[in-house]
């Protein structure tokens, strides 16, 4: 749907959609699946006193790395919440990757759309470059909750590094 564009082009169409009705949001039912081939999952530690993050690609641990780095003081969840929503008349439900929480936001996450409390999917770029408008509703679903909603791809990552993040 958003061949050859930039992550931020991908969270601008984002932004332009609106929201599906949300009928229900319950903490996360979803559990990271058992790791196979060449999927990744882990643990990542935050920092002392926050207690490990799960996550299920190394993209996933690579944007955890960053985001402490730039907001020691965060708070991360993984899988969150489930939300169920209505779209095209059929239930449709969707667990984002992590809630991140921070009391102060750093100026280089504010263009990639987090605000101080940011449900956030992390994919590659050329997978997010190629999601359907019915994927991407799951995301505009989830702003009904309140927190900023944002896709963060490998092209982002890349960038906070070269900024010095890493």
């Amino acid at each position: 749907m958003y061949a050859n564009r930039t992550s931020q082009e991908v969270r601008q169409g984002l932004a332009r959609l609106t929201s599906p009705p949300l009928l229900e949001a319950k903490p996360s039912h979803r559990r990271i699946p058992i790791s196979r081939a060449n999927h990744v999952r882990g643990w990542h530690p935050i920092r002392p006193g926050h207690g490990a993050v799960a996550f299920e690609s190394k993209l996933e641990s690579h944007f955890l790395t960053l985001v402490a780095l730039l907001a020691p003081d965060l708070t991360v969840q993984s899988q969150p919440v489930t939300i169920t929503y209505l779209l095209d008349g059929c239930r449709r439900r969707y667990t984002p990757d992590f809630l991140v929480q921070m009391p102060l936001l750093p100026e280089v996450l504010g263009p990639l759309g987090f605000g101080l409390q940011t449900y956030v999917e992390i994919k590659p770029l050329a997978q997010a470059q190629s999601l359907g408008i019915d994927w991407l509703m799951r995301l505009a679903a989830l702003r009904s909750l309140g927190p900023a909603v944002t896709i963060v791809t490998d092209e982002d990552l890349a960038q906070l590094a070269d900024k010095g993040a890493a």
